[in-house]
């Protein structure tokens, strides 16, 4: 899923952005940051 995910990196943290609040955000802002946290 990490791997599918990479080209589509600056859409997913665009969705993230345009998200005004909301469980959703929350979730996906976390799921970006373990994300992130296993790339790095």
């Amino acid at each position: 899923m990490k791997n599918a995910d990479a080209p589509d990196l600056p859409t997913l943290i665009a969705a993230i952005l345009s998200t005004k609040g909301g469980v959703a955000k929350t979730t996906d802002t976390a799921n970006l940051g373990g994300y992130l946290a296993d790339q790095g």
